[in-house]
């Protein structure tokens, strides 16, 4: 089996090609962009300039400056039309020719469809995942093979529910993030949940800051403290405190939001209190897969297949690679796994170069996962009936 650095040796110069395009693209938007903006503050300037200096002039660089505003809206509209465009020519391109052999990899008869999602609602409930039965799911980036025989699909996915507001109804999403589901040919237990707990993180694990370079998190810390600066110099302690006086408004404000917090918190507690009722806290030997996991089943022996060592290190290893307290529910001849959204897979950055190593390692992270999982609880499964 290749390494993900195998692979990135393989991918480099396609990588490279890749992002050459997409930097040309690049230069061409930016350009055109810092044209528009230009012309408008020129023609603006010069409008000031003239009314100052030339009042009879007044009204001709008034239509001047209207002009260039209105027409570097256009070309600024034009620009985000097109940049959406490369964008999406990109990642197309990338998927095709950088992802899909990093899947084929791992897995045997891998299909690849970017604009298409998981849409089995039947196996998204009885998966053990959602607690009340869904009425749609979005997402992209389905992907169908096999790992060692075994059939297997995932994506991403946002699950919803239709609910009555004032406003008639809306949807209220229930999942959100990756969900993958293997079928084993035969049964392998009536119901295990392996749960992940909670994970403690950096700041720069977290989605929003993980792809970007130490640089602009530092530009991005600098700017926000600059905004909290003026506007501490800009409005008084005095008016501030004005405005924390009106304390009913406030008052709403927060204990709407606690409010919310709590009963959403209380509701999952007692829809995973009674889903739990039937089922059983199970411990094993092992104080680290302890730390990373919660097992509950019906009997001690269906669990017995997590007391191996090859399957406790399969589920330690996936939780720590993919950084999220991810779960897998073994029910009948099913596998479900479903990681909690914390990136956008196989998606490449276009305002960052994407010919890194770390950027085959986070698809390859994620594919080893799903196949070390699926094979130890084959092997396991196969010891067991045996």
């Amino acid at each position: 089996m290749k390494s993900y650095y195998d692979l990135y040796k393989e991918l480099h110069k396609d990588l490279l090609k890749l992002d050459e395009a997409r930097v040309r693209k690049l230069y061409f938007v930016v350009p055109v962009s810092v044209f528009c903006y230009g012309g408008f503050f020129y023609f603006d300037g010069m409008y000031d300039l003239l009314v100052f200096g030339i009042p009879d002039f007044k009204s001709l660089f008034g239509i001047w400056s209207l002009l260039s505003l209105i027409g570097s809206l256009i070309f600024l509209y034009w620009v985000y039309i097109k940049l959406k465009e490369y964008m999406r020519e990109y990642q197309i391109r990338f998927k095709k020719i950088i992802i899909l052999p990093i899947l084929s990899s791992l897995a045997d008869e891998v299909a690849h469809f970017p604009a298409r999602r998981f849409n089995s609602l039947s196996d998204i409930y009885n998966s053990g995942f959602v607690f009340e039965r869904p009425d749609g799911v979005k997402g992209e980036d389905l992907v169908k093979g096999k790992i060692e025989g075994i059939q297997f699909s995932f994506s991403e996915v946002e699950v919803y529910k239709m609910v009555e507001t004032k406003n008639g109804k809306s949807e209220k999403t229930i999942l959100e993030g990756i969900f993958f589901v293997a079928n084993f040919p035969k049964r392998i237990a009536d119901e295990v949940n392996i749960r992940g707990k909670a994970r403690l993180v950096s700041l720069t694990e977290l989605s929003i800051f993980k792809h970007l370079p130490t640089k602009v998190i530092l530009v991005l810390a600098a700017t926000f403290i600059g905004l909290f600066s003026f506007i501490l110099y800009t409005y008084s302690w005095l008016e501030i405190r004005k405005f924390l006086s009106q304390r009913f408004f406030v008052l709403m404000i927060l204990g709407g939001a606690t409010l919310k917090y709590v009963f959403t918190s209380i509701s999952n507690k007692v829809n995973r209190m009674f889903a739990n009722l039937s089922l059983k806290r199970i411990k094993t030997a092992n104080i680290h897969f302890e730390k990373n996991y919660s097992i509950y089943s019906k009997n001690v022996e269906e669990a017995n297949l997590l007391k191996y060592k090859k399957v406790q290190e399969a589920l330690i290893n996936f939780q720590n690679k993919t950084s999220t307290s991810a779960s897998i529910h073994i029910i009948g001849n099913k596998v479900n796994i479903f990681i909690p959204k914390s990136f956008d897979i196989f998606e490449p950055k276009w305002f960052k170069k994407n010919t890194d190593p770390e950027v085959i390692k986070e698809s390859y992270d994620l594919m080893r996962g799903f196949y070390d999982i699926i094979v130890a609880l084959k092997l396991v499964a196969e010891m067991e009936k045996s």
